[in-house]
C-alpha cells in the first residue's frame, strides 16, 4: 500500500496496486478518513490535518436552519488531500470495469 501515499482526492489509480483481484480495473480517490475519524478535504495540499473556516455551504460544516444565524463560519479540523499513512479508509470510485468480475458485488 505505500504506492498510494502521495496521491491526491481525484488522481486515477490502477487496480493493481490494491490486489490481484482487482486487475484490469481503474479506480478513482474520493476521498477518505484518518485513524481519529477526521475527514479528508480536496484543496487542503497538505497530509496533515490543518484547521480551516467553513461556512454555510461546505462540506464537514452542518447547518440547521433556525438554530444557527445568518452568515455563520466555523473554524473546524479537516485533513489534506494528499494521501499519508495516517489514512486508515479510502473512498474509490471505479471508473474502469476489468475482465474479471469481483466476486461479491457483481454478481
Amino acid at each position: 500500500m505505500n504506492e498510494l501515499i502521495d496521491k491526491r482526492i481525484g488522481n486515477e489509480l490502477d487496480g493493481d496496486l490494491i490486489s490481484d483481484l482487482f486487475e484490469g480495473y481503474v479506480f478513482k480517490i474520493q476521498g477518505g478518513f484518518d485513524k481519529d475519524g477526521f475527514a479528508m478535504k480536496n484543496g487542503v495540499l497538505t497530509q496533515g490535518r490543518r484547521r480551516i473556516m467553513l461556512q454555510r455551504g461546505c462540506k464537514n460544516f452542518h447547518y440547521r436552519k433556525g438554530f444557527h444565524r445568518v452568515g455563520l463560519s466555523k473554524r473546524k479540523l479537516v485533513r489534506g488531500c494528499i494521501i499519508s499513512p495516517e489514512i486508515r479508509v479510502l473512498n474509490l470510485k471505479i471508473v474502469k470495469l476489468g475482465e474479471k468480475t469481483i466476486p461479491g458485488i457483481f454478481n
